[in-house]
């Protein structure tokens, strides 16, 4: 029996890394649900984007992707350490869509919550550290994945904006398959699930 319980188990984590699905052990993972604001705030956006009910997930999805990415990148009055504000993803997500400027945490808050509402896909925000900028300089850093099927892939609005300003070209930053990435360009330690 014990030996067929080590099978059984081996055999369920090799069928999760596989499909996708399996969150690290050391991750941990919480939801949060939008505000009436910033509900508000990512109606706005879907209405400026053109984002209807008969649009599809994928063009939703690249539009809001799209139009995050372009939001300028600086300080912005809520600093950039999120550790330490209760339920910050949600203050984060409402400064970026209306300051149009943010950190990496505001990107990825602000792309969340409306990737959320444009095609209704398991959306989470991670964070922990990413060497997108340079692959020997770990540092603390957020972005979203989003589950389209079995398989979870990486959207990265900062990156690509960084990207964009520095002309670094050759390099995707988003619908990237987490398995590619993950303990390569970034290490999550945390999650936030989002629901709008």
């Amino acid at each position: 029996m014990k030996k067929f319980s080590k099978k059984l188990a081996v055999l369920v984590l090799v069928l999760c890394m596989v499909f996708g699905t399996l969150v690290p052990v050391s991750a941990a993972t919480r939801t949060s649900k939008a505000d009436k604001q910033l509900q508000t705030a990512v109606a706005k956006v879907m209405k400026n984007r053109k984002i209807t009910s008969s649009t599809s997930k994928t063009v939703a999805l690249n539009r809001v992707f799209t139009y995050v990415s372009k939001l300028k990148y600086g300080r912005a009055p809520l600093g950039f350490k999120p550790a330490t504000t209760k339920k910050w993803e949600i203050n984060f997500a409402k400064q970026m869509l209306k300051s149009r400027r943010g950190s990496c945490y505001h990107y990825a808050a602000a792309l969340a919550f409306c990737a959320k509402k444009a095609t209704g896909y398991p959306v989470r925000i991670g964070f922990g550290t990413s060497n997108f900028i340079k692959k020997t300089n770990w540092q603390p850093h957020a972005w979203v994945e989003v589950k389209i099927g079995r398989t979870w892939y990486v959207y990265d609005a900062n990156a690509a904006a960084v990207a964009s300003k520095q002309k670094i070209n050759g390099t995707k930053w988003s619908k990237v398959k987490l398995p590619t990435v993950k303990n390569k360009k970034y290490k999550p330690t945390n999650y936030i699930n989002v629901e709008i």
